[in-house]
């Protein structure tokens, strides 16, 4: 499941029948309020983490330490990182910008899967200096075409100039 490139609506019907067998061994109506269910302690949940936030939270854990590592997993990494930041065309790194408003941009990849899961948590991952993970304007009042792009137009309008 770490790797897998499972979207959030199929997630979310993973979610729905794991959090039902949860309330069950907790000796727990199975329509307990998932709020409650899966809600920080702090705030008065059972903080039990549902399916999709322990996937999310073992991509990034798989993502960081491969990536960290000199192996030939960290090598498509950083392909695919070079390839999903030449889709996005942007001069910031991809994972600072809104998936939001760039993913769709961007091939389905384990890079793409990471990057929208971080997203609403906040989370963001900032490369080495000596990274090749975003390319450089030529001056300084340059600007990326996309980041202009997803501004003027909708997602079939900014796919197509891409």
């Amino acid at each position: 499941m770490v790797t897998s490139l499972c979207s959030p609506k199929k997630s979310g019907a993973l979610d729905s029948i794991t959090s039902q067998l949860k309330c069950v061994a907790l000796g727990l109506n199975r329509h307990f309020p998932r709020a409650i269910l899966h809600g920080p302690m702090m705030l008065g949940g059972l903080g039990i983490p549902s399916s999709t936030q322990k996937y999310a939270k073992e991509r990034l854990n798989y993502f960081l330490f491969n990536i960290c590592c000199k192996s030939t997993i960290q090598q498509k990494l950083d392909m695919s990182i070079i390839y999903t930041q030449l889709e996005v065309v942007s001069f910031q790194q991809f994972f600072s910008i809104p998936f939001s408003e760039f993913g769709h941009l961007a091939s389905r990849s384990f890079c793409v899967q990471v990057w929208r899961e971080l997203e609403p948590d906040g989370i963001i991952l900032r490369p080495f200096t000596s990274s090749t993970w975003i390319p450089t304007p030529l001056s300084q009042q340059d600007k990326a075409v996309m980041d202009i792009a997803t501004k003027c137009y909708n997602t079939k309008g900014s796919s197509m100039i891409n």
